[in-house]
């Protein structure tokens, strides 16, 4: 089964997760989709939708499919030095 890895960070936007996770959903035997953020815990949209993540995994061992969606949230990450994985 081939692991969907979506990244997840406050503003994101909705579709860009919402639309791929809903074609992925139709493929249960071969896809496990997945939502993630630096530190786990909930994650809201631009459109103010919930999302519970884990903790980034630091390594994964089988291959995956990466989605890092859009949105205005990223103009805030785009300039932050000061969060790393090493900060959790």
């Amino acid at each position: 089964m081939l692991k969907v890895v979506t990244v997840l960070f406050n503003d994101f936007e909705t579709i860009d997760v919402l639309g791929p996770i809903e074609v992925f959903g139709r493929f249960p035997a071969s896809l496990d989709p997945g939502f993630y953020s630096l530190k786990g815990g909930i994650i809201t949209s631009h459109h103010r939708v919930p999302v519970m993540t884990e903790p980034f995994p630091l390594e994964l061992k089988e291959e995956y499919v990466l989605l890092v969606p859009g949105g205005m949230g990223t103009r805030a990450l785009i300039n932050d030095k000061g969060t790393s994985f090493d900060d959790r």
